[in-house]
């Protein structure tokens, strides 16, 4: 580790001692269910950052070697590797943002616990040596050892949709002096869709973007039909131009009214599509919603924005535990029929049992008694979706490639989320 550090310009762990915020070995307090207590000793420990456990895999089978690299017994000792570092960060006085385990030589797993939790074994992102080559992966490193706090997603999605409102909050007062409302609402919406399908490929490259920095708005007039006619392809599937539109379902284009915009408020509309839609929290959706409203009617619709993070308190314990709970029992079953060396029989066995969960947790329903700003089924979602990141995960380690990994009827996505 003391080449790693070096290599990438980062300080040198300290010497071990009481205090130490930053050295190898550090001491540490173990207390186990059962009420009795250990000392363990974490391999590595930067306070505020991470802890990392170290192991070492071998190349080839050889007495007293630790397992070879590619087998099941070795991917058995990493996750205990994971398992340990966890249990480390769970007796820290304040856990760290992220827990690494490390096979000296060869490879790098990162989690991080921004969510709340580590996740399981499948939430890992994993890095080579080789990786060390791309300067972003070492700019990530870096950011892990020195400002681990700007790698939370949530920082920078929350800085982007700050961002976009206030970006979108002058077009809507300028559309609200000339049409209502709800009218406006809605339109800025789809508009918003829009942004992000084009920014998470779901439509051909800056195909929206083009048509606004172009056409629409050097001629301002012929932006409403054009809008429409692109919705209307959204809405259908097809051809838009010379340009193939999948069909998205769900009800928000079935409506495709644009409202009539000056050649400024389409330059707006322009500049707010230079911002990584894809980093934009969906919440916007609720607080375009909420502007919308009266106050009496907000009330009565029940239309208020929560902060994401109380949603997330909420569906630690309701939600994503008891899938979880699940989720833990489906992996145990398939670890088991796999045994020390596992036949290609053995690991489609327990591939069966790990795409049945994957199927249950596709039909998960999840009600939003509220029906207001639609932040509860977009957070909701969220978690079916890292639970499922981790199925997937699974999955490839036990071989699975040429196939597609979402089951089928379930649209390619996991945890269908319904209101009343």
């Amino acid at each position: 580790m003391r080449d790693f550090c070096a290599a990438l310009d980062l300080p040198m762990p300290e010497p071990k001692g009481v205090g130490s915020t930053y050295c190898f070995e550090k001491d540490l307090k173990l207390t186990h269910l059962d009420g009795t207590s250990t000392t363990g000793s974490i391999d590595l420990y930067r306070e505020g950052c991470f802890v990392l456990e170290a192991k070492q895999g071998s190349t080839r089978a050889a007495a007293a070697s630790a397992p070879v690299r590619g087998t099941r017994a070795h991917d058995r000792y990493m996750e205990a590797a994971f398992g340990q570092a966890v249990n480390y960060a769970r007796n820290l006085a304040q856990r760290t943002p992220f827990v690494i385990t490390c096979d000296i030589g060869h490879s790098f797993h990162i989690w991080d616990g921004f969510s709340g939790a580590y996740g399981g074994y499948g939430a890992r992102r994993s890095y080579s040596l080789e990786d060390l080559r791309d300067p972003k992966v070492c700019e990530h490193f870096r950011a892990l050892w020195l400002d681990p706090q700007s790698l939370d997603p949530a920082r920078s999605r929350t800085a982007v949709t700050r961002d976009v409102a206030m970006a979108l909050g002058g077009l809507a007062k300028s559309l609200e002096s000339r049409f209502p409302p709800e009218a406006v609402a809605r339109f800025l919406m789809r508009v918003v869709f829009t942004f992000f399908a084009e920014d998470v490929g779901l439509l051909p490259e800056k195909l929206f973007e083009n048509a606004l920095e172009g056409p629409w708005k050097e001629r301002p007039e012929a932006f409403p039909k054009g809008m429409e006619s692109l919705w209307d392809a959204m809405n259908t599937g097809g051809m838009w131009g010379p340009m193939k539109v999948l069909r998205f379902n769900g009800g928000l284009f079935q409506e495709s009214l644009a409202l009539d915009l000056t050649g400024e408020e389409i330059g707006r509309l322009a500049k707010a599509s230079s911002f990584n839609w894809a980093q934009v929290d969906p919440s916007i959706f609720g607080t375009l919603l909420e502007s919308a409203l009266d106050p009496q009617e907000r009330h009565r619709l029940g239309a208020h924005y929560t902060p994401r993070a109380f949603v997330e308190r909420l569906l630690r314990p309701a939600l994503e535990e008891p899938l979880r709970a699940d989720w833990e029992l489906a992996q145990a079953e398939a670890m088991a029929l796999l045994g020390t060396e596992p036949t290609e029989d053995d690991k489609a066995k327990a591939r069966k049992v790990l795409h049945d969960f994957q199927r249950n947790l596709a039909h998960v329903k999840v009600l939003d008694p509220a029906c207001g700003s639609g932040n509860f089924l977009a957070t909701s979602y969220d978690v079916l979706k890292r639970l499922e990141g981790e199925v997937q995960r699974r999955l490839e380690d036990l071989g699975e490639t040429g196939r597609a990994l979402a089951p089928r009827g379930c649209a390619g996505h996991a945890g269908p989320v319904h209101r009343p």
